[in-house]
């Protein structure tokens, strides 16, 4: 089979682009699984450092691919990238996440993050050499290149069911079929070289052993363990793999079951947040979670969510409920774990008839559903050790804002309560967001509807949606009592003064003497596991010790936003003494890929493009950089709450987002080269009024628009996504378009910063979002796209362009 040049070319970059993102992926699932959530933000940066890093190093070398031999370069350069994915999946094998997050463990980080990101470095290498040298092409080629990241996105959820080293796999193997479709033209009989893409260099082979060896080899790893498993893991956190009674692989997580021991086994998701399995004939000790039922004497329905193990559907069914509605979000938790494996062991918890079991997200359940509860329970989601050095605190949950907690009380008969555990450490802020909900919910008093009692390190609140009456009270204080529980709170008794301050208070407060963040969070600020406030995470900088045992979700941010800064100052600074440098040893540019041609004005004259002006569109590439992550991190989480599943935001917002923008480059196509700049222009101001729009309306229009079908939904997030993504997606076509004529050896340069400002905006952008809310990170979108329509690089005509 032999191909084209340019389908060759489009074909192998589409590849390359579906391989990026669903390694990406896959990368935020084990790191998650072997280290910790604060650790799959890390993942998320990789690709963009690899590719910003890429493409300056194109820029400083470009031999590394170029033209002639530009498709055999291209090849090496995808099997490389599959060769670096085999290393990356071998040594993530052998880590173990550290005990302790010290500065001695930096060095270890540090080279985590190189091996990882030597895959998105190759792939860099690729994409911003096919951007260099098919430049006059690249309105349709981002095209390839964003439809088949969509690809991508979908793909990975297919691969993770396959567990995610496996996952690890199928990335060496399409980066390896990459590497073949790049190769393909070089089959044609004009591969002496009528086109400089197919032409060979005289010292470069077609890397046809290269590339099989690694097609090959990568297929024969993955069907291997399928028949002799090898891709085992060690330790996964506070797991020992090979001492589980079951180990599984979902799209959300790592599930494991620890075997049992005196009738009970633990359920882990990601080697922690445990919850205990029961067998038939353990129950499980009195918990002030369950003084709810005190006040039900049996009468439901009831409602758990995140059931996991289901020891709460057992404490239900002890209270003399009836009839239980439990939802768990994990499809392998409920199929595989409790209506498989452990089946038995539970005496069939799950397919008891007063069991009703959803796999859902809860507060999707809850936004499609009418139904009222006596009772709703919501018991310990993670697990201290996580909470306590702040590994949560990049980990939005929808489940713990203020509109949750209003929705939750509506879904309550008039007696109804809520209880809600944490661990005390959280309490202060768990009072401050019920405080808020109630408020919400129509509560003039919301002391009145509080009660709550601790033991064992965490705190039960039972919220209830008429006030308390002195009978009721009395009877839960004497449960606390009989049992030994610790009353907490209590409507008729005024106890610790930071308590009765946050229930007297509209929305919670921030501290200012600890500068503690005791506001409750919102779905636009889902963070409630965040305890900062933005001025205490700013001082924690000059204590990084600090910040690295207690706060290592802020220290990751920290981190990458750090590596971003550094790169982008080097590699602004370096390419432009090595431009200097070319520029006096006569250097000029390459050739196009299509034509063999150096490029010359009207006139006859050749062109310099080191000597272009750089500023511009330098900062411009920078500008739209952050601009489109920011705007992705935003609006992917706003609608992975409205879609109501994590996997549906991937499905459908990321692609649609993806898909939109690649139409967006397709209509630059036609856009004439004199008209690019104002089009460019005008496109950034609607981006500047759209995303400010949308902080400011998207919220209120969710919220109100979640009770329509998913299907509505669905249609409905295609319908918000596409404008922004048309006009995001036209921005860096145009500026190619701009600068191909005239400066195309700079582009590599401006692509490696590009990458680099978007690692960097991930990390500014958590920050605001932490802090502030995604409405914010929103605005700082807009701030960029204000940059982006000062700095769109200018168009100088036919004649030679002058120096700045």
């Amino acid at each position: 089979m032999a191909l084209s040049p340019r389908a060759g070319l489009f074909g192998g970059v589409a590849l390359l682009s579906a391989a990026v993102v669903l390694l990406q992926i896959v990368l935020t699932r084990l790191f998650s699984a072997l280290f910790g959530h604060h650790f799959a933000f890390v993942a998320i940066s990789l690709s963009l450092f690899g590719i910003g890093v890429g493409g300056a190093l194109l820029y400083t070398m470009p031999m590394l691919a170029r033209p002639p031999g530009l498709l055999s370069r291209l090849a090496i350069h995808a099997s490389l990238a599959s060769a670096a994915t085999l290393a990356a999946l071998l040594f993530l094998m052998r880590q173990k996440a550290p005990a302790s997050f010290s500065a001695a463990e930096l060095g270890k980080f540090a080279l985590l993050y190189c091996v990882c990101s030597l895959p998105f470095l190759f792939s860099g290498i690729a994409v911003t050499s096919a951007i260099r040298y098919a430049a006059r092409d690249m309105s349709k080629l981002y095209l390839v290149d964003l439809l088949a990241a969509a690809v991508g996105g979908a793909a990975a959820l297919v691969a993770l069911r396959l567990g995610a080293p496996r996952a690890f796999l199928v990335v060496a193997i399409v980066y390896a079929f990459a590497g073949l479709w790049f190769s393909l033209p070089l089959l044609r009989g004009d591969r002496a070289g009528k086109s400089p893409l197919s032409q060979r260099a005289p010292h470069i082979e077609p890397p046809t052993s290269l590339v099989a060896t690694m097609l090959l080899g990568s297929s024969v790893l993955l069907a291997g363990d399928f028949g002799a498993p090898w891709l085992k893991l060690g330790d996964v956190r506070e797991v020992r793999v090979d001492k589980t009674e079951f180990q599984r692989w979902s799209i959300l997580s790592f599930v494991t079951v620890d075997k049992p021991v005196a009738g009970m086994a633990w359920l882990r998701t990601d080697g922690t947040a445990a919850t205990a399995i029961l067998d038939q004939k353990t129950n499980a000790p009195l918990h002030p979670d369950e003084m709810g039922y005190v006040l039900q004497r049996g009468e439901g329905p009831a409602l758990i969510i995140g059931a996991g193990g289901g020891r709460d559907v057992r404490a239900a069914l002890k209270a003399g409920q009836k009839a239980i509605d439990a939802v768990e979000i994990d499809p392998v938790i409920v199929n595989d774990v409790m209506r498989g494996a452990m089946s038995t062991f539970s005496g069939g918890l799950y397919n008891k008839p007063e069991v009703n079991v959803s796999i859902a997200d809860g507060r999707s359940f809850i936004a499609s559903s009418n139904k009222q509860y006596r009772a709703i329970v919501l018991s310990l989601v993670h697990t201290s050790a996580a909470s306590s050095v702040g590994a949560l605190s990049l980990s939005e949950n929808s489940l713990y804002t203020t509109q949750s907690i209003r929705d939750l009380i509506a879904h309550l008969t008039a007696e109804g309560t809520l209880t809600i555990n944490r661990w005390d450490a959280e309490f202060p802020r768990l009072l401050a967001l019920a405080t808020a909900g109630l408020r919400a919910s129509g509560a003039q008093d919301p002391k009145a509807h509080l009660f709550a009692c601790s033991h064992d390190r965490t705190t039960a609140l039972l919220i209830k949606r008429t006030p308390y009456d002195r009978e009721e009270i009395q009877k839960l204080r004497r449960h606390c009592q009989t049992h030994h529980f610790r009353e907490v709170v209590a409507p008729d008794i005024k106890r610790r003064e930071l308590d009765e301050q946050l229930m007297f208070s509209a929305r919670g407060f921030i501290d200012p003497e600890s500068g503690t963040d005791y506001r409750a969070p919102t779905d636009d600020r889902p963070f409630f596991f965040h305890t900062l406030s933005a001025g205490s995470a700013l001082a924690l900088l000059s204590k990084p010790g600090d910040m690295l045992r207690d706060h290592q979700g802020l220290a990751m941010l920290t981190a990458v936003f750090g590596v971003s800064v550094v790169l982008m100052a080097l590699f602004a600074f370096v390419p432009l003494a090595l431009a200097r440098m070319r520029r006096r040893s006569g250097v000029h540019t390459e050739p196009n890929a299509y034509t063999d041609q150096s490029v010359h004005s009207s006139s006859g004259v050749h062109t310099d493009p080191e000597a272009s002006p750089r500023a511009r569109p330098l900062l411009f590439f920078l500008a739209i950089g952050a601009g489109f992550v920011l705007v992705e991190m935003s609006l992917i989480q706003k609608l992975t709450l409205f879609l109501g599943h994590p996997v549906y935001a991937i499905t459908v917002a990321l692609a649609a987002l993806l898909v939109s923008a690649g139409i967006g480059s397709l209509s630059t196509s036609r856009i004439a080269l004199i008209a690019a700049p104002l089009a460019g222009e005008y496109r950034a101001q609607a981006l500047v009024g759209l995303t400010t729009l949308y902080a400011v309306a998207l919220g209120p229009v969710l919220e109100r628009a979640m009770v329509l079908p998913f299907g509505v939904r669905v249609f409905f997030t295609i319908a918000l996504l596409l404008p922004l993504g048309a006009l995001m997606g036209s921005l860096a076509p145009l500026g190619v378009k701009l600068l191909a004529p005239r400066a195309a050896s700079i582009l590599p340069w401006c692509w490696s910063l590009n990458g680099l400002a978007s690692v960097g905006a991930t990390a500014v952008g958590a920050f605001i979002a932490l802090s502030f809310g995604f409405s914010a990170t929103l605005i700082a979108a807009g701030a960029a796209y204000v940059i982006a329509a000062i700095t769109v690089p200018r168009y100088t005509g036919e004649s030679a362009p002058s120096s700045r």
